[in-house]
């Protein structure tokens, strides 16, 4: 934010946190919703405004980007509980104000409200890709890193991580975009909290991804003896290395 303040935003179908914090993990929170019609009726009224747009361009969920360009606007922490609070507030007015005639807005509808906007983009997807949450994300890049932990294989054998190499790519395609935001949020304080270095080793293990490959079943034996040795490989350990690393660059 403008102030170098740190602002944690996480929002779902169900309800809306918002914290002075990095990622999320701690941090004093400055407003929290919990009740899915107040939700719908803040998203719907800040999506009908005519504000310009300074949320990052590759930010494409549509409820998470309404709720930070409301935040980027106001520019402070100390602003978002009482404006935030104020829709609020005026939700509650018009509809104990409203005549009984008039029709509320039901869970139902506020449901409805929001399905819409949080699909909106993944319905458009291929069925076979199903979305990732950050936390998915998150615990799928630390799998591969905890495998990474223990040594680097001469060859990686794709079939031994712990998810589809597929799988693992997009979690750290969505980890980076994580860090790639709050970096463009506030240069810096991504800066001073050292988040600079943290996504250079995210994006320096992604890289290692690449040495992970679909091994042919003929191979299979020899990659797993090849791996489980120590020290520097044996001359007839060669030709299969050599193999995997022209596939990887080749391809």
């Amino acid at each position: 934010m403008d102030t170098g303040e740190n602002c944690f935003i996480s929002v779902s179908s169900t309800g809306l946190i918002i914290k002075e914090s990095n990622l999320g993990i701690s941090g004093r929170i400055v407003f929290q919703l919990s009740n899915v019609e107040e939700l719908a009726f803040l998203v719907k009224s800040l999506s009908e405004w005519q504000y310009e747009d300074l949320t990052p361009s590759d930010m494409k969920h549509p409820v998470l980007k309404v709720i930070t360009n409301e935040i980027l606007h106001l520019g402070a922490l100390g602003d978002i509980s009482f404006m935030f609070g104020s829709w609020i507030e005026m939700f509650h007015s018009e509809r104990d104000n409203s005549p009984e005639s008039t029709p509320r807005l039901t869970d139902d509808d506020a449901q409805a409200i929001l399905h819409e906007m949080f699909h909106s983009e993944r319905d458009n997807s291929p069925e076979s890709t199903p979305p990732l949450t950050d936390d998915d994300a998150q615990a799928i890049v630390h799998a591969f890193v905890d495998v990474m932990a223990k040594g680097a294989p001469y060859v990686g054998d794709a079939s031994t991580l712990p998810y589809s190499k597929e799988l693992i790519g997009r979690a750290f395609e969505k980890h980076i975009e994580h860090y790639e935001m709050l970096q463009k949020i506030s240069k810096d304080a991504f800066q001073r909290l050292g988040y600079d270095e943290d996504l250079n080793l995210v994006r320096s293990m992604f890289m290692r991804l690449d040495d992970w490959h679909d091994i042919d079943p003929e191979d299979r034996g020899m990659v797993a003896r090849l791996n489980a040795l120590k020290g520097p490989p044996p001359e007839w350990a060669m030709l299969i290395i050599a193999k995997y690393i022209n596939r990887q660059f080749i391809k």
